[in-house]
C-alpha cells in the first residue's frame, strides 16, 4: 500500500492517477461510487492491482468497470482475485459450472446477500449481459456514511444491540414456498430439501454494529427488508428505533444511482452497503450474471475491542 499511496496523483477533478499501473479511479461521490479506467478484466491481474482495487472498494465501497465483456470463466477468474468463490447454501443446483457465479435478473428492494445468515459473501462482482432500452438501473447506499452521521450517543446504544435477520418466505407455507422456489431457481425441491431450506431461511442473530476488520470502520448491519427486530427492546420500542434507522440510511445523499451499459461490471462490498435493482422496466428483458466471493461473518464491536489491533 506504501507504493501505492507514494504513486498517485490527484487531479483537479479529484481523479485519482496511478500513472505506473496505467489505472484512474473517477469518484462519483466522496464516499460512494468510482469508476475504474485502465483494468482489462480479461487478463490476470497482479498482486499490486488487486491491492490498489481493494483499497478503492473500502474507500468508495463500490468500483464500476464500462465495457468489460467478460466470458463466464474470465468473470469468475476476475472476480476470485479478492476471495475465494461463495455459493449460495440455499441453491440445490448449480447454475454454471463456475462455482459462485448466478443469474440475476432485478430484486428491486435494498439488502445486502445473505444479511439474514450468520455468514454470507462480502464481495460481488455483477455483470449486464442484456438491458432494457430504458430503465433498470441499480442503487447502492452506503451504511459507512450514514451511521457516522448518527449521533454519538445513538451509535453508542447501538453497539450493544442484536438484530434478528431473517427471510419473510421462511414464514409462508410448504406449498408456497415451494412454488416460489421453482419460479425463481428453476429447482422443484423434494420434501428433505424442503427441510433443508426451511432449517436455511430460518432468522438469525447478528450485531446491530458490525467492525469492517480492513479498515476498523463501523457500520450498522440492518435493512428493513431483512430485519425483524431487536432483540433486547420490547416490540414497540424495537419498531420505533428500527424505523428511524430505516429511513435514515435510505436519505438521498447516502445514495448512489447508476446507469448500465451492456458489459458493464459493478464490483461492490456487501458488508458496507446495500443494493436494490430498480424494476421500472416492464416487459423489457434485464439479465446479468453475478459472481460472489469471500467469506463474510460479522464481527461485533466487543469482539473487535476484545483483541488488539
Amino acid at each position: 500500500m506504501a507504493l501505492i499511496e507514494k504513486t498517485v496523483e490527484i487531479d483537479e477533478n479529484g481523479v485519482e492517477h496511478f500513472r505506473d499501473l496505467g489505472i484512474s479511479i473517477h469518484p462519483e461521490t466522496p464516499t460512494l461510487g468510482a469508476f475504474v479506467e485502465g483494468v482489462n478484466g480479461k487478463e490476470p491481474l497482479s498482486a499490486e492491482v488487486v491491492t490498489l482495487l481493494h483499497d478503492a472498494l473500502m474507500r468508495y465501497k463500490v468500483l464500476f468497470f464500462r465495457n468489460q465483456h467478460l466470458s463466464n470463466q474470465e468473470h469468475q477468474a476476475f472476480t476470485c482475485s479478492f476471495g475465494a468463490p461463495f455459493a449460495n447454501p440455499a441453491r440445490f443446483l448449480a447454475e454454471y459450472d463456475e462455482e459462485g457465479l448466478t443469474n440475476v435478473s432485478v430484486v428491486p428492494h435494498f439488502h445486502a446477500d445473505l444479511m439474514y445468515q450468520k455468514q454470507g459473501p462480502s464481495f460481488s462482482m455483477l455483470q449486464m449481459h442484456v438491458k432494457p432500452a430504458v430503465g433498470g438501473d441499480t442503487m447502492w447506499a452506503d451504511l459507512v456514511s450514514s451511521y457516522q452521521e448518527l449521533s454519538p450517543t445513538m451509535r453508542e446504544f447501538l453497539e450493544g444491540l442484536t438484530a434478528i435477520n431473517g427471510r419473510r418466505t421462511y414464514y409462508w407455507s410448504d406449498e408456497r414456498l415451494h412454488a416460489y422456489h421453482f419460479e425463481h431457481y428453476g429447482e422443484d425441491l423434494n420434501a428433505e430439501q424442503m427441510v433443508q431450506l426451511r432449517e436455511y431461511l430460518a432468522p438469525n442473530e447478528n450485531p446491530v454494529v458490525r467492525v469492517i476488520p480492513e479498515t476498523g470502520e463501523r457500520v450498522y448491519w440492518v435493512s428493513e427488508e431483512h430485519t425483524q427486530r431487536i432483540k433486547e427492546l420490547s416490540d414497540q420500542e424495537s419498531d420505533a428505533l428500527l424505523q428511524m434507522l430505516f429511513a435514515h440510511q435510505l436519505q438521498p445523499r447516502f445514495v448512489y444511482r447508476f446507469k448500465w451499459n451492456v458489459g458493464d461490471i459493478a464490483f461492490w462490498d456487501h458488508r458496507t452497503t446495500l443494493h436494490s435493482g430498480i424494476a421500472d422496466f416492464g416487459k423489457q428483458k434485464r439479465h446479468g450474471q453475478r459472481q460472489s466471493v469471500a467469506l463474510n461473518v460479522p464481527i461485533s464491536v466487543s469482539e473487535w475491542e476484545s483483541t488488539a489491533h
